[in-house]
């Protein structure tokens, strides 16, 4: 079975540098600890489904890009090969 964290992880600090955040504002911003935010982004946990909208507004990301990376097709809502 395939690892789906790791590149969740991976676009998870993609999104935050992108945005200029640093992990501490991007904790704040959600109401998480540092450690919370720095466990995403190594892989370790994975962010809630609850925290994902949020997330995804303050990283200034989609929660499809997120989640399916950047081979998701909004037209269509599926995954190209």
């Amino acid at each position: 079975m395939r690892n789906t964290i790791d590149p969740i992880a991976r676009r998870l600090g993609q999104a935050r540098q992108r945005a200029g955040l640093s992990v501490r504002e991007v904790a704040e911003d959600l109401g998480r600890t540092r450690a919370t935010v720095e466990s995403w982004e190594a892989g370790r946990t994975c962010p809630r489904v609850s925290d994902a909208r949020e997330l995804c507004r303050t990283l200034r990301c989609s929660p499809e890009w997120l989640i399916l990376g950047p081979r998701y097709d909004v037209e269509t809502g599926r995954v190209a090969s």
